[in-house]
């Protein structure tokens, strides 16, 4: 029972490596990276996974006011347990979408906040997390809206019951 790992630690390892995952994606790190237009140009260099890491998207749920001026994402988990057994039970991943609102407008069909959230639907539904279960997307929902930017939030679920989907 010493060796074997629980939820907190198998989260936190799954968390990390979504993060990375996340910041791999040239595509998502121009929409939050760049707020110009058109962030897909050939003008602007395609962002490398360590600028992006922490900064850009992070698991770290900090928010400094002076950052509202790029769009970020905040990834973090919650749990809850099936009953009375602590060992089944339904992990929820959140994913915070952070957005200048004069950012929102691009050259696209989509506004920036929907973009951003189709590439990481695009990535995480119906992946496999190693030794947990499958990610698979519940909602999205507008949680702030100001003059200055604008929160939207991401879910999924794991599903514990499908195997057969790539991983993470």
């Amino acid at each position: 029972m010493a060796n074997r790992e629980t939820i907190f630690s198998q989260l936190s390892s799954a968390l990390t490596k979504i993060v990375k995952l996340l910041c791999s994606n040239e595509e998502l790190g121009r929409y939050l990276r760049y707020m110009d237009q058109e962030p897909l140009s050939d003008k602007f260099p395609a962002p490398k996974r360590d600028e992006l890491f922490d900064h850009n998207i992070r698991f770290r749920p900090l928010i400094r006011l002076d950052e509202l001026h790029e769009a970020f994402i905040i990834a973090a988990w919650t749990y809850g347990s099936v009953g009375y057994n602590a060992d089944f039970g339904t992990a929820m991943l959140s994913i915070d979408i952070f957005c200048p609102i004069d950012a929102w407008a691009m050259n696209d069909v989509c506004q920036r906040p929907f973009r951003i959230m189709d590439i990481i639907m695009r990535e995480l539904n119906n992946k496999r997390l190693t030794g947990i279960g499958q990610l698979k997307w519940e909602a999205f929902e507008l949680k702030i809206l100001t003059d200055e930017y604008s929160q939207h939030k991401l879910t999924f679920s794991i599903d514990t019951n499908n195997s057969n989907e790539s991983t993470v």
